[in-house]
């Protein structure tokens, strides 16, 4: 029988080892299915120990991922991206996030796109 997963909001929170591992092991126990899951790019992670409120949480961003297939396609060959939603294209059709002029210069950094997707894999 066919398996959605959804882990929202938890990839970032992981090491690269044990987000790879969750990946492997979901495409391995299930017989097939789908795992939907948002995640942070390598940048959004690497500036993380500046974000105020997860520095007083004690909270921090791990892993980024910048190219879902690069990064998530070799653990397992039942994972296959179905689908990918950049940041930039939710900006297209939202108000600037970080207001006209910071989010018209984020825009200018070449993975300031992969900041923030969302992320839908076949296994």
């Amino acid at each position: 029988m066919p398996t959605l997963v959804i882990a929202e909001g938890l990839s970032m929170y992981l090491e690269p080892s044990e987000g790879e591992q969750f990946l492997k092991d979901v495409a391995g126990h299930f017989s097939g299915g789908e795992i939907v899951f948002d995640t942070l790019g390598s940048l959004t992670t690497r500036l993380s120990s500046v974000v105020k409120i997860l520095k007083s949480s004690g909270s921090a961003f791990k892993w980024g991922i910048d190219d879902p297939r690069e990064h998530i396609e070799h653990l397992d060959p039942k994972l296959k991206l179905k689908e990918q939603v950049l940041w930039g294209d939710i900006l297209e059709s939202h108000p600037p996030v970080f207001g006209e002029f910071g989010t018209s210069i984020a825009s200018l950094l070449p993975r300031f796109k992969y900041n923030l997707q969302l992320l839908r894999f076949g296994y």
